[in-house]
């Protein structure tokens, strides 16, 4: 059943007093998850702490690519821990991947048990990113 509401909402029809579109319980928490990731800390006004720290270091060159790895997976963990409380035993995994020279993507695979029903949760994002994950030259 879709009780929840869709992600991002269409503020044309809020105005107008339509009927907004719904999604399922596993659709919600995925599009939450996803809004945590991308958002950057401080952005959210009314939370300063929601978000994750994916951009905070996006235009430095790193001197230790797995020091930010595990800062970031950490970021990720923490946050979906404390915001979307729907989910239980949840598990961070991040794989970086080189797609050129200052590009790279960053796999984030969210794992867990959705609290209500029990069930197996298993959500991936996949996000791509520059300068923020290369390494400084030898």
């Amino acid at each position: 059943m879709e009780h929840y509401l869709n992600i991002p909402l269409r503020m044309s029809e809020v105005m107008a007093s339509k009927k907004l579109q719904r999604c399922s319980l596993v659709d919600s928490i995925k599009h939450y998850i996803r809004l945590i990731i991308i958002t950057r800390y401080n952005e959210y006004r009314a939370d300063p702490c929601f978000g994750s720290s994916i951009w905070q270091d996006e235009y430095q060159v790193l001197p230790d690519q797995s020091e930010w790895q595990t800062a970031f997976k950490e970021s990720v963990f923490q946050s979906i821990r404390k915001d979307e409380i729907r989910l239980s035993d949840i598990e961070v995994r991040l794989q970086l991947q080189e797609t050129t020279l200052l590009r790279k993507k960053a796999i984030i695979e969210v794992t867990g048990v959705i609290s209500s029903t029990g069930e197996p949760f298993v959500h991936q994002e996949i996000i791509y990113m520059c300068p923020a994950a290369t390494e400084k030259s030898r």
